[in-house]
């Protein structure tokens, strides 16, 4: 499993604390495998997806249209998810607003499945 970064620091409480980022739509990797490395250590979830294109480029879309099976991410967050703390990216052109809107409609529908 490729991970974007590791790096250690120091916590309010000065304990040592590693942080472990996934970037499955830049790295790949399974899904279930981020899920089984990470198990209890997911404090925050930062959700985006994008769509692969046949030139190998790709293009940020909103969640339920990418690549990336959020369905799948979801229930592993339901599972793994300690904070509940999850966030949206979507830096696109168009009405932000209406991609934000969209997308709480998606994970809305998703937590409850």
């Amino acid at each position: 499993m490729n991970c974007r970064g590791v790096s250690t620091y120091k916590s309010k409480n000065a304990k040592k604390v590693k942080k472990i980022t996934f970037n499955l739509n830049r790295n790949g990797g399974s899904i279930a495998d981020a899920f089984r490395l990470l198990n209890d250590k997911i404090y925050y979830a930062h959700l985006k997806n994008l769509l692969k294109m046949p030139n190998s480029h790709m293009v940020v879309t909103r969640l339920e249209e990418g690549h990336v099976d959020q369905m799948e991410v979801m229930a592993g967050l339901k599972a793994h998810l300690r904070s509940g703390m999850l966030a949206i990216e979507y830096p696109c052109s168009g009405d932000g607003i209406i991609a934000a809107h969209r997308d709480m409609e998606y994970i809305r529908f998703m937590k409850k499945r």
